[in-house]
């Protein structure tokens, strides 16, 4: 019996481990939201899930604007501040069944499940002037003005029918948002930029 039990509780921890460096290998480090790797895995899952109920699903794609500028002038530890204040603004601006992810480098994305390319603009726009009109600091309370963020909306089924061409019409959709200007969202599919106010950097 105690022999058993002592298994039973070797047996309890290993998976507990072998769960527990699961979630991390699905982690970003730095920004604490989930990864390039779980973003692939599970945008697939979201995907076939949305289509086996005729649901529709958005994606986000987000891009710090001239962050390599923030980066030379202060520093790299000042340029992982301003990526954990992003997270932390995109974590607030979205729902829980929403998934955001750090893409690599200053680029997110966000899994928009059950929401359409109208509903999923409105929640780019608040994303982004949420960012736009946040102070962000050097971690000793010197201030280094706002940043922007230039956004690429692209929605299932409208846009694309499977997860590389939703990835590629996003990524578009965002170049053509950095081309017509920076600071905007930009919709696939669309000749302009959707927002007409631009947020100036400070």
């Amino acid at each position: 019996m105690i022999k058993k039990n002592i298994e039973r509780r070797n047996f309890q921890r290993l998976a507990s481990e072998r769960e527990f460096y699961k979630i991390l290998s699905s982690i970003d480090g730095l920004t604490e939201l989930y990864n390039y790797r779980y973003f692939h895995q599970h945008l697939q899952m979201e995907l076939e899930r949305e289509k086996r109920y005729g649901r529709p699903l958005s994606l986000v794609m987000l891009d710090i604007d001239n962050f390599r500028d923030y980066n030379n002038q202060y520093g790299h530890p000042v340029g992982d501040l301003v990526l954990k204040n992003l997270a932390s603004i995109l974590k607030n601006a979205t729902r829980g069944c929403d998934v955001i992810c750090r893409y690599g480098g200053e680029e997110f994305t966000v899994i928009l499940p059950e929401t359409d390319k109208e509903e999923a603009s409105i929640v780019c726009e608040r994303i982004r002037q949420e960012v736009a009109k946040t102070n962000m600091h050097d971690g000793e309370g010197n201030s280094i003005g706002n940043i922007c963020i230039t956004i690429g909306l692209a929605s299932f089924p409208i846009d694309a029918d499977n997860k590389n061409e939703l990835i590629e019409q996003a990524d578009k959709a965002l170049y053509q948002g950095k081309e017509a200007g920076k600071n905007c969202t930009f919709l696939c599919g669309a000749k302009e930029k959707y927002s007409k106010v631009q947020e100036k950097a400070d």
